[in-house]
């Protein structure tokens, strides 16, 4: 079976949302997390600059984080990956 692989792509206001996103993913995606990566917004700068591309997000923000899933059931992942999201976003309000 083939994997089902979901990213998502989040823009930080603060670098202590980093860990507490990070947090989150490992109680929402648990074993399903292949990975997370974060930098910041001169990183994001300087790749969309010598790239000539634009920043995905639309705007540029402190700090990014990626979290990349893995999984076999891709309803299943999909919904995992929302509901991380919806906590993730709860969190900067």
């Amino acid at each position: 079976q083939s994997p089902s692989v979901n990213v998502s792509l989040l823009g930080l206001n603060e670098f202590s949302n980093i860990s507490k996103c990070i947090a989150a993913a490992r109680e929402n995606l648990g074993e399903i997390v292949s990975a997370c990566e974060f930098w910041d917004e001169k990183s994001m700068r300087l790749v969309t600059r010598e790239t000539e591309t634009k920043n995905p997000l639309g705007r540029n923000f402190p700090f990014y984080l990626l979290v990349e899933t893995r999984g076999t059931n891709e309803a299943h992942d999909e919904e995992k990956m929302s509901a991380f999201v919806n906590q993730v976003c709860a969190l900067s309000n």
